[in-house]
């Protein structure tokens, strides 16, 4: 039986989503030019939320408070070949 605290907190009806540490580490330097070492943390947070790879890509957009560094950081975001 799992510990309370060890209990996933995220949405079960979502799946989880697999995505390569090479595009993780991408989407990270994207980020980061904007937040700096705190992409790391908002990844972390939002990576079980996600559906996809482009929903984790706009839910982490949406914590960049302008508009146009949320079309930057979007734009930045390499684009790879998806997790198989």
């Amino acid at each position: 039986m799992p510990r309370p605290d060890s209990v996933s907190r995220a949405d079960p009806s979502v799946p989880r989503v697999e995505i390569t540490p090479e595009r993780l580490a991408g989407v990270e330097r994207a980020l980061a030019q904007f937040i700096g070492p705190m992409a790391k943390v908002l990844i972390k947070r939002e990576l079980p939320r996600a559906a996809d790879f482009d929903g984790l890509c706009q839910a982490l957009a949406k914590c960049l408070d302008r508009p146009e560094q949320q079309a930057k950081f979007l734009a930045s975001v390499p684009r790879g070949k998806p997790a198989a």
